[in-house]
């Protein structure tokens, strides 16, 4: 069963939430996302990952969590 934006939110510890926050050029080194679902990322190349759409959404609903 796949799981909503909301609720991968919702399960994400506060590390991860933290570095998925951070996340805010577009790509970052691999060492940064390696304890992230990988179904927020898409590939990596030259040792960069970038956020899939569903990775997106899951940084937005944290973003409007944290204005709260």
């Amino acid at each position: 069963m796949t799981q909503t934006p909301e609720q991968i939110a919702a399960s994400l510890t506060k590390a991860q939430r933290e570095a998925l926050l951070e996340h805010r050029t577009g790509s970052w080194p691999e060492i940064a996302w390696t304890n992230l679902p990988q179904e927020l990322f898409g590939p990596s190349w030259c040792g960069f990952a970038h956020l899939t759409s569903l990775g997106q959404q899951v940084r937005a609903i944290l973003e409007k969590n944290n204005e709260r």
